[in-house]
């Protein structure tokens, strides 16, 4: 893809040969490096983590803060135990790139109610029905 084909309001964050990193347990992260995101770059840099269920704050975000300095990382994958033990960090996180995901784990399946992200939608989105909701039964 050129970049002339992006529309101009994405061109400034649009990079080649970007990388998905993954903070999380042994099993999830094996699954995504068979999955064929593994990588090893200059100086022995990996872009995944595995960190065990007993992990410390510190540990996990030892790993992250180094994914969110690489500037060829776009997107971290974190498993819902790593992030639990983070969630004052990632609920404060701002910035557009590289993106954080939770994910669940053979070990902590997904839960819409914990999904940060459907949160917000869900949010933004019951918003504006109910707003069309009242507008709409006010001109009846």
């Amino acid at each position: 893809m050129s970049i002339s084909k992006i529309p101009t309001e994405f061109a400034e964050y649009y990079f080649v040969n970007q990388l998905i990193a993954i903070v999380g347990e042994e099993d999830t992260v094996v699954g995504f490096l068979l999955a064929g995101i593994g990588e090893c770059g200059k100086n022995n840099q990996t872009n995944f983590a595995i960190v065990p269920y007993n992990a410390t704050e510190d540990e996990i975000m030892n790993h992250l803060q180094k994914f969110i300095l690489r500037e060829q990382i776009a997107i971290i994958l974190v498993t819902y135990e790593a992030a639990h033990k983070i969630k004052h960090f990632l609920v404060e996180y701002k910035s557009f790139l590289p993106v954080i995901l939770e994910i669940p784990s053979k070990y902590h399946h997904y839960n819409p109610a914990e999904d940060e992200i459907m949160m917000r939608l869900a949010q933004k989105y019951c918003e504006g029905d109910e707003r069309r909701a009242s507008t709409s039964s006010n001109g009846k």
